[in-house]
């Protein structure tokens, strides 16, 4: 197996479906206290950019702002994206 698949947030298949995993957006999993707001804010930006990217079509971005960016390696960079396309 390839070392960048050890994880992911999400998968997109086909242009019409997603998977998204809440484990490695759960602070708990990562070593933090529980934090359940937190783990909801995560799922709800990486459900998001998925609605985005397979309802609207629309193109993903290099904007660390944008509910649409593409460079998402750690829950940091999710932390940091917006809700807005």
């Amino acid at each position: 197996m390839n070392q960048f698949w050890q994880f992911a947030f999400c998968y997109r298949m086909q242009g019409r479906f997603a998977v998204v995993s809440s484990a490695r957006l759960d602070p708990v999993n990562l070593g933090e206290p529980a934090n359940d707001e937190l783990l909801e804010r995560r799922l709800r930006k990486i459900v998001l950019k998925n609605i985005g990217i397979l309802y609207y079509w629309l193109p993903t971005n290099y904007n660390p702002n944008s509910a649409l960016y593409d460079d998402v390696n750690s829950v940091e960079d999710i932390d940091k994206m917006g809700e807005d396309f």
